[in-house]
């Protein structure tokens, strides 16, 4: 697995897809979600918090669309604050910091 985060460009501002840590952090994003909902007054302390719907890729199960967030900076780091420092989560610590908004 590459160690690369790709962030993504939203209304000009550099953000991370919450299903994309949950599965750096080997979590279901299910999970995540419910973590972010459980604090979400906290997460929006740190910025405006978009969500996201998507519908599945072709050969997946079900039909229903996703719902993710799409997380600032301060709002990822806030995420992984909440987990224990595994290792998995130290490394995604630092992944994060080295991530660059692609061209």
């Amino acid at each position: 697995m590459s160690n690369a985060i790709t962030l993504i460009q939203f209304k000009g501002e550099a953000r991370v897809d919450s299903r994309l840590l949950a599965k750096r952090l080997g979590n279901q994003h299910k999970a995540i979600m419910a973590l972010i909902e459980r604090y979400i007054a906290k997460f929006k302390r740190f910025g405006a918090l978009p969500f996201q719907m998507e519908k599945p890729t072709a050969g997946s199960a079900g039909g229903r669309p996703e719902r993710y967030a799409l997380l600032n900076e301060d709002q990822s780091y806030y995420l992984l604050s909440l987990s224990r420092n595994i290792e998995i989560v130290v490394d995604l610590k630092a992944d994060l910091i080295a991530a660059t908004v692609p061209a």
